[in-house]
């Protein structure tokens, strides 16, 4: 779980904005610092080195000839600076920190000039050579420099902070309008069409969500003009084929009657369960809501179809486990179910299994079959109406493609939802979610 989450982090359009920001300004600020600072040396390198000689020389002057160590003594106690004089006859130091200017490892051309020592634990090495005489100066920086090169660090360290936060939270403010959007292109999924994505005061994204709630809103009209022209055309085809059942029995009793009177009978079957769709996505309101002992219905169930092969069976179910539900419609969804079931199923094969389980929001009812499965590309679309897995839609394996499709509108209006998972040529696994109400077990 935190791993998926990082990942979704890690690749998200913020986050990478963010670090192409980062990135992009902390190179600026190292380009811009590098420039200033080589040229502030070049600029300073003589006027410093000047000055630092000029200083040297005094206090070289000060020590006298040959130099006096107790003059360099005195020196040091109001500098920050430590003395070591060299020569053939005479050599001295203020501290027995200071290296001998032979273990500097100094090259020709290397005296004179400003060395510095890290190995010293931040000291300063000064070598000046004037004949034989030979001064190592050694110090360290003022402790006021180093106090305010922490709070410069510091300081310097807060206000990246600050820059990056502020960076975090314009992106995120931008990029809020991207939010809306996913967000309305999961609800769009999940087939809720009146959801409308707000504007935003960037015109680009802006013009997007208007963009996709027009698009939306076409979706809606599309589908609801299909669904109107089905229900306007099955209205239509019932007084038609009232006059057909009249008219049949005037007709002679015999093969050709009876093959009319089916096609008229599926007929009438395919245009009320179309009809029965209709009514349960208006009527949701009018449901007949119980509470409906899960045991005694499945066992109802069995006694229906248990005769039939390759049988159904049932795992052990808590005397108050139920559901709540309208028993007609719910008794509908379960005999579309377990018919398909049963229908896809090896005559000699596995029973069919029905099964309880309960989650803190849903109780649910699977019914698991080890048939024919259904192919994985297949999936997506059994739930629309007319479709069919089998395409030669043969009377031998039955219905209209409207069975998943009414099971799915009764399921919504329970305001639960209706789960499919198969193999092809393993089985099909189909999960029915029912809301908890108050107590329900």
């Amino acid at each position: 779980m935190a791993n998926s989450r990082f990942q979704r982090i890690i690749h998200s359009v913020f986050t990478k904005i963010l670090l192409t920001l980062m990135i992009a300004g902390i190179s600026i600020n190292i380009i811009v610092a590098a420039f200033f600072i080589h040229a502030a040396r070049e600029s300073l390198k003589s006027t410093w080195q000047y000055n630092i000689d000029q200083y040297l020389e005094y206090i070289i002057k000060d020590l006298g000839t040959p130099p006096n160590l107790e003059r360099a003594k005195q020196i040091v106690k109001k500098s920050v600076l430590q003395i070591r004089y060299e020569s053939q006859d005479l050599t001295w130091t203020t501290s027995d920190e200071i290296p001998a200017s032979s273990q500097l490892n100094l090259k020709p051309g290397q005296k004179n000039r400003f060395m510095r020592m890290p190995f010293k634990k931040g000291k300063h090495i000064i070598v000046l050579s004037q004949g034989p005489h030979t001064y190592v100066f050694s110090f360290h920086p003022h402790p006021s420099f180093e106090n305010r090169k922490i709070t410069f660090i510091i300081a310097l360290i807060l206000l990246l902070t600050i820059i990056v936060l502020a960076a975090y939270l314009i992106i995120r403010r931008i990029l809020r309008p991207v939010k809306s959007l996913s967000e309305g292109v999961r609800q769009v999924g999940d087939g809720h069409l009146d959801h409308q994505v707000p504007l935003s005061p960037t015109t680009e994204f802006s013009q997007l969500a208007e963009a996709f709630n027009a698009m939306t809103l076409r979706i809606k009209n599309m589908l609801y003009t299909k669904d109107q022209l089905l229900l306007d055309v099955s209205h239509e085809l019932r007084s038609p084929l009232t006059r057909m059942k009249v008219a049949l029995e005037l007709i002679p009793h015999g093969q050709t009657k009876e093959n009319i009177t089916d096609d008229i009978r599926e007929m009438e079957t395919m245009i009320s369960e179309i009809l029965e769709v209709a009514r349960l996505r208006n009527t949701t309101a009018r449901l007949q809501i119980e509470a409906v002992s899960v045991k005694n219905f499945l066992g109802e169930i069995c006694s229906i179809y248990g005769n039939k092969p390759p049988n159904i069976r049932f795992d052990t179910i808590p005397d108050n486990a139920c559901i709540h539900g309208d028993p007609m419609l719910i008794k509908i969804v379960f005999n579309n179910i377990i018919n398909n079931a049963l229908k896809y199923s090896p005559a000699d094969g596995e029973p069919v299994r029905l099964l309880w389980k309960k989650d803190p929001e849903y109780t649910i009812v699977q019914i698991q079959d080890w048939g024919v499965g259904i192919p994985e590309t297949e999936l997506p679309y059994i739930f629309e109406p007319f479709y069919r897995v089998d395409k030669s839609r043969s009377k031998h394996t039955g219905g209209y493609g409207l069975g998943l499709s009414l099971c799915k509108t009764i399921m919504e209006s329970h305001q639960g939802r209706i789960e499919v998972e198969s193999i092809s040529g393993t089985g099909t696994v189909v999960s029915l979610f029912f809301p908890l109400i108050h107590n329900n077990v």
